[in-house]
């Protein structure tokens, strides 16, 4: 019986590497390889074959250009996950999307008398709080603030 059942075992993970074309420890780790974008960032995902078909869940997080038929511009659109499917003549391919939400960066260096922001991403809430730096330069809070759209609520 042990023979038997490591037989089969066998079998079903060739199976799974020859169905999915994954080989080595990727194929038992993780079947949907991520990719990961930025909000309002793109990348060009260059293929070993042509696709002949494409689909990604949910447009609203990710958006797909097809630049040619072995390359394809994929970008972030919103902050979430989503799946991309890629179809060719010999097998499908299936990509998790995650779409992070930009970095926060500064746009100039501060100086001693203006006040500087910075905005707080928590979640879809979103405050921006400001700082100004004293006689001895260091920072002093000023307050938060709330978006407008919020503000009535």
């Amino acid at each position: 019986m042990r023979g038997w059942h490591r037989g089969l075992a066998r079998g079903v993970v060739l199976g799974l590497v020859a169905v999915t074309g994954i080989t080595g420890s990727a194929a038992a780790a993780d079947p949907n390889p991520r990719l990961y974008l930025t909000v309002d960032r793109s990348k060009i995902l260059d293929l070993n074959e042509p696709v002949s078909k494409i689909s990604v869940t949910n447009p609203g997080i990710a958006d797909i250009n097809v630049l040619s038929p072995t390359s394809i511009l994929l970008s972030g659109r919103a902050p979430g996950a989503t799946s991309l499917l890629l179809f060719s003549a010999t097998r499908v391919q299936h990509f998790d999307l995650i779409i992070q939400a930009p970095p926060v960066d500064r746009a100039s260096p501060v100086s001693a008398s203006e006040p500087f922001d910075v905005i707080v991403q928590r979640g879809d809430k979103v405050t921006n709080q400001s700082f100004i730096k004293d006689d001895s330069l260091g920072w002093v809070e000023l307050g938060t603030v709330k978006p407008a759209t919020e503000v009535k609520r």
